[in-house]
């Protein structure tokens, strides 16, 4: 087993971000030796006004867990996912003792990476799953006009696998009276499952949309949100066939500490809507 960390540090304003997760509590803790197999590395930092940083993680075998700090006050959610989702997945998760967690499950010798963010605040949070095959799931909680939602889980099972056609994908989204929906669109009668988180933010930075070219080498990169003190972007859309066994296959999120700029980066006919709050 192989599980690496990559940290990106940043300096933001009003908004402390750290990689982490959320799901049902209760999850199995990960072993000594898994714990011992994970390693950080920072990026770099700039000197604007307040702190955020977004940790991406690599496993290749096994269920691959780390700890991404204290869950009080504090909401985590999906950047980024690049390898194979083939019998595996990747789950951002709220643990017992406290803390969020990521875990990437994947079996040996399969490479799959996730991106995990985090944002300071949980107001109103509330967590939802969907399987492939189902209705949409509808949010509930307490609905309120400053309610944002992001993806937090994509887990494939052993037998009905999705995210192997272009075409797959789960999204989190409102209707016209203002109603929050997770779901998606997965063939071959998928069952899939995907989660997501929701809380109330202080103010909305935008919208995004991005699919690439389906085929080997087609990449599509670009700029999404400036970040003009405390801006930060997760996925409320993942999709694509996310069969290939390779970290540089995939779609994610990253921040240009030189430019001040989110962007995205998607490969190989992977689609995602990225939404950015403040």
């Amino acid at each position: 087993m192989r599980f690496v960390s990559v940290s990106m540090i940043s300096v933001l304003s009003s908004l402390v971000l750290l990689g982490c997760g959320v799901e049902d509590e209760g999850s199995t803790e990960p072993s000594a030796e898994e714990s011992a197999d994970a390693a950080d590395v920072a990026l770099g930092s700039t000197t604007q006004a307040v702190t955020w940083s977004g940790s991406t993680y690599s496993c290749t075998g096994g269920a691959c867990y780390t700890d991404l700090g204290l869950s009080a006050n504090r909401t985590c959610f999906l950047g980024g996912i690049y390898g194979s989702l083939h019998e595996a997945g990747v789950s951002i998760f709220r643990y017992a003792d406290g803390h969020y967690k990521l875990r990437i499950g994947t079996p040996d010798g399969q490479k799959l990476s996730a991106t995990a963010i985090c944002i300071s605040g949980a107001t109103n949070l509330i967590q939802k799953y969907w399987s492939g095959g189902d209705a949409a799931t509808a949010i509930g909680g307490t609905v309120t006009s400053t309610r944002r939602c992001f993806l937090t889980q994509i887990e494939n099972n052993v037998v009905n696998r999705g995210f192997d056609n272009t075409g797959d994908y789960a999204r989190v989204w409102k209707d016209s009276v203002g109603n929050w929906f997770l779901g998606g669109s997965l063939s071959g009668g998928a069952t899939s499952t995907a989660g997501a988180v929701c809380i109330d933010v202080p103010s909305d930075r935008g919208t995004w949309g991005i699919v690439a070219n389906a085929g080997a080498g087609n990449t599509v990169a670009f700029d999404v949100a400036e970040d003009t003190g405390g801006v930060v972007c997760g996925l409320t859309k993942l999709g694509g066939n996310f069969t290939t066994n390779s970290f540089s296959d995939g779609l994610g999120l990253d921040y240009n500490a030189g430019t001040h700029f989110w962007n995205v980066k998607a490969i190989n006919g992977k689609q995602a809507t990225i939404h950015c709050v403040r």
